[in-house]
């Protein structure tokens, strides 16, 4: 996200749902240069804030294929409505209605927007590129969320994977998807529960329904009993629960 750029901008042919042609429109680089926007159009992306995914659908995005890196106008988002408060570490996105829409985070003095997936394909066909070498991010996501370890040891195994010499002694990327996917549930207590020693000494149940379809014989109830010990399990039908 950019205060400079007056346009949504973006390199990526793949990210658009709807294209069209314009006539030929040059667009200027913070570094003086000129290049020249080919195509505009929209995308849908999903974007996940306080882990709810939601689907926004960005309008008047330039295609513009000599870019390095995908740029947000913030002029843009403030003339459809929407609300933006940047702080130390963070930027805040909010509908008219105050409603949040993204939660951008801070990362080498850059805010960063990040999508889970753009008009439903893969994030990884839209990591911009980095100059000189392999961005780690783009090939963690290529290699289907494999460790930066395993992926600077995989460049001596195959071509056309440049992420340096070295392993870096501090890693400052981190990939959420792996974070919460590592995480664990804490281990219940037993309750003060012994388990069986022998059968039916305890046996757990439990009653479901009722269903949608009713069974052959009337029932729209089952009752389940599971023996502890031996998880022998019993199912019976019931017309009603009384």
């Amino acid at each position: 996200m950019d205060s400079g750029p007056t346009k949504h901008i973006t390199l990526h042919r793949m990210a658009f749902n709807t294209y069209k042609v314009i006539s030929s429109r040059n667009v200027r680089l913070g570094d003086g240069s000129v290049t020249e926007a080919i195509k505009m159009g929209s995308i849908v992306a999903g974007v996940e804030t306080r882990g709810k995914t939601t689907t926004n659908c960005i309008t008047n995005m330039l295609h513009v294929p000599k870019l390095q890196a995908n740029l947000l106008s913030l002029s843009k988002f403030l003339s459809k409505g929407l609300k933006v408060q940047f702080h130390v570490n963070e930027c805040f996105v909010e509908d008219v209605n105050g409603n949040m829409v993204e939660i951008t985070q801070c990362k080498g003095n850059l805010y960063l927007m990040t999508f889970k997936e753009v008009c439903g394909a893969n994030l990884a066909n839209f990591v911009h590129p980095r100059t000189g070498s392999d961005s780690v991010e783009l090939w963690h996501y290529r290699l289907m969320h494999l460790d930066v370890r395993s992926s600077y040891a995989l460049q001596s195994m195959v071509k056309g994977i440049n992420l340096g010499k070295t392993f870096p002694l501090i890693n400052t990327f981190v990939c959420n998807a792996c974070t919460e996917g590592k995480q664990y549930a804490a281990k219940w207590g037993n309750n003060g529960i012994m388990p069986a020693t022998k059968s039916l000494e305890i046996v757990h149940s439990d009653v479901c329904g009722p269903m949608r379809t009713m069974f052959v014989g009337g029932a729209k109830h089952l009752v389940i009993f599971v023996d502890d010990y031996s998880r022998k399990v019993w199912v019976y039908t019931m017309k009603c629960k009384r």
